[in-house]
């Protein structure tokens, strides 16, 4: 199978099962692919720039935030089968979690930015405008 994804920026293992969920961009997907030898088991479509992920071995989840105010739940029903389980809205900028194994809850980071105020410069992430003063706030994602 050819690769379906590029830019991966955000990368979780299962490693119980030797499996890598990567994260990417540029495509939109989640590429799921074998931690020994490299093979790409599966790709699923994500939200828009992706930029963390985590995996859950107590549920066989998957999860990927993405700066669209998205967070994808990609569920391993085996080694070898995976399907997109969910798409939770969040807030836009919520790209950077957590997982608290304690609690079994994600927490993800976001904060409110100002409009840019020059135009967007190639190969420059970000939003280009300043954070907003006292924007900063932290999701709680339960079942």
């Amino acid at each position: 199978m050819a690769p379906k994804g590029g830019r991966c920026s955000g990368l979780a293992i299962d490693v119980k099962n030797e499996i890598l969920f990567a994260g990417c961009r540029a495509a939109q997907m989640m590429v799921i692919l074998s931690a020994t030898d490299g093979t790409i088991l599966d790709a699923l479509p994500i939200g828009s720039t992706a930029d963390s992920a985590i995996f859950n071995p107590e549920t066989n989840e998957a999860y990927s935030a993405q700066i669209d105010g998205t967070l994808t739940i990609i569920k391993e029903t085996s080694p070898t089968s995976f399907a997109k389980e969910q798409t939770v809205q969040t807030k836009d900028s919520a790209k950077q979690m957590v997982w608290d194994s304690k609690t079994n809850r994600i927490l993800l980071i976001a904060e409110d930015f100002l409009p840019p105020t020059e135009p967007p410069r190639a190969g420059v992430a970000g939003y280009g405008g300043k954070m907003v003063p006292d924007s900063f706030s932290i999701l709680v994602v339960t079942k």
